[in-house]
């Protein structure tokens, strides 16, 4: 009977998931990333869209730069987090001085995740490759931070959604599009999560017949590809009025026919990336995914985080 009291005081005392667990994971840098879980105290430096989604406003001590200053998702609450630098240019000396369990990067500064690691920092890198990896991320994540349940809930909505819109689009004309990021003359390639979003939109990425994530062409190979629709990726210095003006790209199907959209800004690596493929949606079948329907499956998404 003294047994069965005191199994029962640590089950109310202490639930499962207050009890640590070593994960093995593999990174985007293929490296096996030992992780003690649930995480406590973690650092993102990327991928911090996640935050309110898996409800991980305690868990977290600090934040990228960009992320407590230009994202919208996090709102008021990313002041109660301190400021790292970013991915390209960390305070190591502030990260140090919040003793995290985790740093979450990305793997194109390895010099910077060699500093980490040689003062026995765990890092964990992420760059998702596709969709598929997304979700992958996702459930890693719930993992990581011992969100299993609230993971699995995520993921089964955000596949939900875009099946649906899939439904919607799918014996619809599919255009053929172009993404471009940083600079126009950067596209999309086969890689990465963009032309999947394109895929499930309706679209056709033009940049598939590049295996990489993107590609630098010259603008004269922008007109051969000839795209019926430009997407610009909402973090660019330049907008849709820009490449509209150009004389070098009038001839452009898109250009001609004003069909140039810049994305909101809203990030490829997080669950708002099902929010990008109904966006992109709207713009390439306007007659099937129709404003209403957006704006349902984006409050749907939203309200997740409050009410999931």
């Amino acid at each position: 009977m003294k047994k069965f009291l005191l199994c029962l005081l640590i089950f109310f005392f202490f639930p499962l998931n207050s009890f640590s667990k070593t994960l093995t994971i593999k990174d985007a840098l293929n490296r096996t990333v030992k992780i003690n879980a649930p995480v406590k105290k973690a650092i993102f430096l990327v991928g911090y869209e996640i935050i309110p989604f898996l409800d991980l406003w305690h868990q977290t001590v600090g934040i990228s730069l960009w992320a407590k200053y230009e994202n919208d998702l996090l709102g008021k609450k990313a002041k109660d987090f301190v400021n790292v630098g970013t991915a390209s240019n960390p305070n190591i000396e502030t990260i140090v001085s919040l003793k995290p369990d985790l740093v979450i990067t990305w793997p194109y500064n390895q010099r910077v995740i060699q500093t980490f690691e040689s003062l026995g920092i765990p890092t964990y890198t992420i760059s998702p490759n596709s969709l598929y990896d997304l979700f992958n991320l996702i459930n890693d994540f719930a993992l990581i931070f011992g969100k299993e349940e609230r993971g699995n809930r995520l993921i089964n909505l955000m596949r939900g959604t875009l099946n649906e819109l899939n439904s919607l689009v799918a014996n619809a004309y599919k255009p053929g599009v172009v993404f471009t990021w940083g600079r126009p003359t950067r596209i999309s390639g086969k890689q990465g999560v963009v032309p999947d979003l394109i895929r499930i939109a309706g679209g056709k990425n033009l940049g598939d017949k590049f295996d990489r994530p993107y590609i630098d062409i010259p603008l004269e190979r922008l007109v051969i590809l000839n795209p019926e629709v430009i997407f610009i990726w909402g973090n660019a210095r330049y907008n849709a009025s820009d490449l509209l003006k150009d004389e070098r790209l009038s001839s452009v199907s898109a250009v001609k026919n004003k069909k140039v959209y810049k994305t909101p800004e809203w990030s490829t690596w997080s669950p708002r990336a099902v929010l990008i493929a109904l966006w992109m949606g709207t713009k390439l079948h306007p007659e099937l995914v129709t404003p209403a329907f957006f704006k349902q499956k984006k409050a749907q998404l939203e309200s997740f985080i409050t009410n999931p």
